[in-house]
């Protein structure tokens, strides 16, 4: 483009290619944020795989877990 006093110069195409540019930055923030979520993501995932994993390695085998007495209970009532 030349600077032929309409275009080039004009204090608001100043401010217009600073506006880009500072856009610009802020979308290649999120897409660096964007793609660190998406491998914590993964991440959690692997980990919640193995920790269900393990879990299942160390249920006991006398009682399902969701029974009443797999559940350790706290009485609340006072004696009378």
């Amino acid at each position: 483009m030349h600077n032929d006093g309409m275009h080039f110069r004009q204090p608001w195409v100043m401010g217009m290619q600073q506006e880009v540019e500072r856009l610009k930055e802020r979308f290649h923030e999120q897409e660096k944020l964007l793609r660190e979520c998406e491998a914590l993501k993964g991440q959690v995932k692997m980990m919640l795989m193995r920790v269900a994993e393990l879990e299942k390695r160390n249920l006991p085998t006398s009682f399902p877990p969701s029974s009443p007495s797999a559940v350790p209970t706290i009485s609340t009532s006072k004696p009378l």
